[in-house]
Order: C-alpha cells, then sequence, then structure tokens
C-alpha cells in the first residue's frame, strides 16, 4: 500500500467536483489525452471509463467508492492484477487536503509487479494531483495569477 498527499487551497467540493469529472479528465490532467465514459452520467459507485495516457495504452478504470464530497476510488487491472486507488478528502487550514492510497491484492509469485503497478499509480497520481491543485486553485481564487506577489500592489 502507497501513500501521498497533496494540499489544496479550496473547499472539498470544489476538488472532489474536479475529481468526479470525469469528461473533463483530459482538459484538467496534463497526461490525459483522451476520455471515453462508457457507463451513463451522472458518475456513480460502478461508472467505468477508458483513458489515454500519453505514451501509454487506454486503460479501463471503474469508479469502485463514491462518496461526495469526502471519498473516490477508481479500480482498474494490470496484467491481470487488480489495483485500487483510493483518494479521501478532508478540510484542513481553510482548503483541502487529498490523500491517496494506492493498494493491490496479490499471491506471492506476483506481488513484486504488484507493488511495482502500485508504485507507478501513485507517482501518476502524484502528477495528477498537482495538475488538479493548480486547475482549482485558479478558479477558487481568481485574482491570483503565478508569478505575481504580494509586493506587485506596492
Amino acid at each position: 500500500m502507497n501513500t501521498t498527499a497533496s494540499f489544496i487551497a479550496a473547499a472539498p467540493v470544489a476538488v472532489f467536483s474536479v475529481l468526479s469529472d470525469l469528461e473533463s479528465r483530459n482538459l484538467v490532467l496534463s497526461s490525459v489525452s483522451r476520455v471515453e465514459v462508457v457507463s451513463a452520467l451522472p458518475v456513480h459507485e460502478g461508472s467505468v471509463f477508458r483513458e489515454k495516457r500519453r505514451g501509454m495504452a487506454i486503460r479501463r478504470l471503474t469508479v469502485g467508492t463514491f462518496h461526495p464530497p469526502y471519498v473516490i476510488a477508481f479500480n482498474r487491472r494490470l496484467f491481470g492484477l487488480p489495483l485500487h486507488l483510493e483518494m479521501t478528502l478532508s478540510e484542513d487550514r481553510g482548503g483541502t487536503v487529498v490523500t491517496a492510497t494506492a493498494s493491490t491484492k496479490a499471491i506471492a509469485p506476483l506481488s513484486i509487479i504488484a507493488r511495482f503497478a502500485a508504485n507507478r499509480w501513485i507517482r501518476e497520481c502524484e502528477r495528477d494531483l498537482a495538475d488538479v491543485k493548480r486547475y482549482v486553485e485558479q478558479r477558487a481564487n481568481p485574482g491570483w495569477r503565478p508569478g505575481l506577489s504580494d509586493r506587485s500592489f506596492i
């Protein structure tokens, strides 16, 4: 089991709405080039979608857990191994802490591959959360722009 956390200066509802917007993943996440939602909207437990990441094959993901605005989880299979990524959102210091945990269940001969796959997915998640942070914070704080400091107004 691998875990990473990220602070986003916005309300959990704003962060969750971006994480659960399957149709717009390619607009928010820089590594996602195409998304196809297979199941009916709105998003719910069991929703299925396919995403194409740059330099990778198309992957099929299922929404495993969906409890707005605090928990969303995605399931997928890699070489037949089940992978699970759960993102838990909690309010903290006027913003949201997103804790992502990647886990898998595999028997001994495949456990090394499974741990490698979970490590890779958590690294992807860290990059995705950086993209989500940039996207949400720019919309939550419209007066702020990258490179703008407090001294600019003096």
